[in-house]
């Protein structure tokens, strides 16, 4: 784990990490310079090596941010506790580079904090980019939450209750809520909670990270908002789209089985492991013969 910093000299640090995402990188910086005011505040970059002149745009465009650069790719967790490491705000803000901050999000996400002194982090509602909201939290998850979401039965059954319900999929994020899970996409979170529950768990590298995190809070007696008035623009996948499928599909596998280990035991960790890595290759089967027959289709002459 990190070591945490000395006491905080302002109100919100942002840590964000950087992955060969330099103009969604650069936009989300601008959104946040340009947005906020009222409060005191540091940002972070954390660049995981990317290739593309992720961190030399922020040394040339934003010398005012912190820049950690990395030789290799941390992925997520590790990279975060970096910054949380160096960290000087009251509260820490997770932040994703796929994001536009809209203006006031920040000093309402701070001022929501400092009234809810219970509140050991919250998050605000995920706007699409075509202005629809995209559902950012959900119920703690279990085996039978991870085994519905999967390729096979979300295709099949994309509105089974069982599917929809630990998603909370029949809210629609307009009104102030108390949740077990908020997207650390976007995630704020009290330096005191951090103190008490300890930073990111490091075997985690993309996925579950913010389940196992916010189940982490709730057990210490923490509570976990989402706050209405906050609003961003997830564009969605930015970094994870740099990585190639295959990687993406074993890190999920990975730190779902880690995370289900971890919170339910091993017997429930080896059926959510057969059943993730049976749905994997069913899918990836799928995905390639379709592949094949339009190809082929595509090699046929057109009739006359």
């Amino acid at each position: 784990m990190a070591e945490q910093a000395s006491a905080p000299t302002v109100d919100l640090t942002v840590s964000i990490i950087s992955f060969n995402t330099k103009d969604l990188l650069v936009n989300c910086l601008e959104s946040i310079y340009a947005n906020t005011e009222g409060i005191s505040f540091e940002v972070i970059v954390v660049d995981n090596a990317s290739t593309d002149g992720s961190a030399e745009a922020v040394r040339t465009r934003f010398p005012q941010v912190r820049l950690i650069a990395n030789d290799r790719n941390l992925y997520f967790t590790k990279a975060h506790n970096q910054a949380i490491g160096v960290s000087a705000g009251r509260y820490v803000l997770i932040l994703n580079s796929d994001t536009i901050l809209l203006p006031g999000t920040l000093e309402k996400m701070v001022q929501f904090m400092d009234a809810h002194p219970q509140a050991g982090a919250a998050s605000c509602v995920f706007l699409n980019p075509d202005g629809t909201i995209w559902p950012s939290c959900w119920k703690f998850k279990t085996l039978s939450a991870v085994l519905w979401g999967l390729n096979i039965p979300l295709n099949l059954f994309p509105n089974a209750r069982a599917r929809t319900e630990p998603r909370m999929l029949d809210w629609d994020r307009t009104t102030l809520r108390e949740v077990d899970v908020v997207v650390d996409a976007f995630m704020m979170v009290r330096r005191g909670a951090i103190e008490e529950v300890g930073t990111y768990d490091e075997t985690l590298l993309l996925y579950a990270t913010e389940d196992d995190f916010c189940l982490r809070l709730k057990s210490a007696g923490w509570k976990i908002y989402h706050v209405p008035e906050a609003k961003i623009i997830h564009i969605n996948r930015g970094s994870v789209d740099q990585v190639r499928l295959l990687t993406i599909q074993s890190i999920y596998r990975r730190d779902t089985v880690r995370f289900l280990r971890k919170h339910h035991g091993f017997g429930i960790a080896l059926i959510g492991n057969v059943i993730i890595s049976l749905d994997l290759v069913i899918a990836g089967a799928y995905l390639f013969i379709k592949e094949m027959f339009q190809r082929d289709r595509g090699k046929r002459p057109e009739r006359r």
